[in-house]
């Protein structure tokens, strides 16, 4: 029997990333029935470390993402540093260098973004966290378009506001909300939007 696709969570930010990430996933349960992909740009402290430190803080398995690897409800895949993370319609991740991206790229979290709602439709839900620049805003658009729900931290809470900022001006999210809302708001989205996730987009 081929296994239903879960829901996805995309979810994107830099400076501040780690520690806003953090907060929400410490509020998810470890039966959380969505999966979350992750693009944090840059990979502050390092990679092994956050990944090691989030770890401890979620009852949510952490991975680094795998290029081929299914995507699995409950589990965290954070791309990892200088890689580009995408989701094909089967719901396996594609992992390459960034390097080898033709120019121009998108940026990362706009790549993921755009792949998932591409690939998942209205069974994306998009996260803008803290971070500079504008990167995430055209994905969450993206997201919109195809049906998906877009969230975005409150630029007042957060380390860095850009990011946020642009997301919330260029896309007009569904929820802008405080790190402490967003953990209950992805449960409720995740089970209220699971039915039919085994469907094809």
């Amino acid at each position: 029997m081929k296994t239903a696709i879960p829901q996805l969570i995309v979810v994107a930010a830099s400076v501040g990333g780690w520690q806003a990430l953090t907060r929400i996933l410490s509020q998810l349960p470890a039966h959380f029935p969505a999966a979350m992909a992750v693009v944090i740009e840059p990979p502050e402290p390092g990679p092994a470390s956050a990944l090691a430190a989030l770890a401890k803080q979620t009852a949510l398995r952490v991975r680094m993402a795998e290029d081929g690897a299914e995507l699995a409800a409950g589990t965290v895949h954070v791309a990892p540093a200088g890689h580009r993370l995408t989701v094909s319609g089967t719901g396996r991740l594609g992992v390459a260098p960034a390097a080898a991206q033709p120019a121009p790229a998108q940026p990362p979290a706009d790549a993921l973004f755009t792949s998932a709602a591409n690939a998942l439709r209205h069974r994306v839900v998009g996260v803008v966290l803290s971070g500079t620049g504008r990167d995430g805003a055209a994905g969450l658009t993206e997201i919109h378009k195809q049906g998906g729900v877009c969230i975005v931290q409150s630029p007042g809470e957060a380390q860095s506001a850009q990011m946020p900022m642009h997301a919330i001006l260029q896309d007009d999210p569904d929820y802008i909300a405080f790190l402490d809302d967003i953990g209950p708001l992805l449960m409720t989205l995740a089970t209220q939007r699971r039915g039919g996730a085994g469907a094809s987009p």
